[in-house]
């Protein structure tokens, strides 16, 4: 469809140039045999539009087709087969993936809705799948197999950071606020790209964007994940949050010391400080240091990381990172950073998120 498009295209654009005028046969001759013809004087400007409209048309429909055409591959690479042979998963969250086709069998892994998976064999109602690592058997009511139109709409463009720490901000600019700041290898979903060297994107703290030079983006889907994988997914997004509570803290640094209080610009306290910053995450304690101590569950400091609540004696404050932490130190000082961490004996540190 698209080469006759082109060549019809082509041949318009070259008639015109060589001739200048469309010589259009009158239908409507009164003498039959008698040949009468009008000519129509088409103005150059109308045929340029036309023809700029008709090749904008054929460049979006390409530019879907070749879409479409990535993902394909994209998921025929990842499931290793072809459209007619992928699993899509449609369940509520996930199905297990099990050892054998029985219920009563050992799960492997799970298979999350919207994921592929690539079909082995089949066996009394249940099918053989290897989706990612995981090989084994979900039962064939929890999947459909090759639906190409919903297989290709399970996937996702991601921005994947190839930078150390990188900031979302609110706006297109280096100037603009940050949203929040993401790790190495990350995965943000794409909202829009090519806004001049930015591509918005999405995460849990809202939408942003992150400069373009930083991120691969690509077409992704997703597949099963074995125990292993999910015990290593759970903890990365334990740390994400724990580093995201650690960089929502930060930007108070240089607000006031206030005995009693609890507002992050106003003035906090020590406890009141760490309570305000975790509510902003749905987690919400006593403004207590002493009952701060026994939230989440107890780290060693050699297993220290970003949003872990280091508790002293009779203070608290939010380790960031580089053996630092940041609390609501003094009506003198305020909010601040202090290091080394143990620069007063530790009684205990808690992690929120595990």
């Amino acid at each position: 469809m698209h080469q006759r498009f082109r060549a019809a295209t082509c041949f318009t654009l070259c008639a015109v140039l060589f001739l200048g005028t469309a010589q259009v046969a009158n239908a409507d001759a009164p003498v039959k045999g008698l040949e009468t013809t009008k000519t129509y004087q088409i103005s150059n400007t109308a045929v340029a539009d036309m023809i700029e409209q008709k090749v904008a048309v054929t460049q979006q429909i390409t530019a879907d087709v070749a879409g479409l055409v990535k993902a394909s591959a994209a998921v025929e690479a990842l499931v290793g087969t072809d459209i007619a042979h992928t699993a899509l998963a449609q369940v509520e969250d996930y199905v297990n993936v099990r050892s054998a086709a029985s219920e009563s069998s050992e799960a492997v892994g799970k298979l999350y809705d919207d994921a592929v998976a690539a079909v082995l064999g089949e066996e009394n109602g249940w099918l053989k799948i290897r989706s990612g690592s995981v090989e084994g058997y979900v039962k064939s009511e929890f999947v459909i197999v090759g639906d190409e139109e919903a297989i290709l709409s399970a996937a996702k463009t991601v921005a994947t950071v190839k930078t150390t720490t990188l900031n979302v901000r609110s706006e297109a600019a280096t100037d603009a606020s940050i949203v929040t700041q993401v790790g190495e290898d990350a995965d943000l979903t794409v909202v829009a790209q090519d806004i001049e060297g930015w591509v918005q994107v999405s995460t849990e703290e809202g939408e942003g964007y992150v400069a373009s030079e930083y991120v691969e983006v690509s077409t992704k889907f997703k597949t099963a994940l074995s125990k292993a994988e999910e015990e290593v997914e759970r903890m990365k997004t334990a740390a994400g949050k724990g580093q995201a509570v650690a960089n929502y803290a930060c930007q108070f640094i240089g607000n006031p010391y206030v005995y009693g209080g609890t507002s992050l610009t106003n003035g906090a306290d020590c406890s009141g400080f760490v309570m305000s910053v975790y509510a902003h995450y749905g987690v919400y304690m006593s403004h207590s240091s002493s009952a701060q101590r026994s939230v989440g569950k107890s780290v060693s400091l050699s297993e220290i990381r970003p949003g872990d609540i280091v508790c002293y004696s009779g203070h608290v404050g939010i380790y960031v990172g580089n053996n630092t932490i940041v609390h609501a130190s003094n009506e003198k000082d305020g909010i601040k950073l202090s290091s080394p961490v143990n620069y007063r004996k530790i009684v205990t540190i808690r992690r929120v998120f595990y």
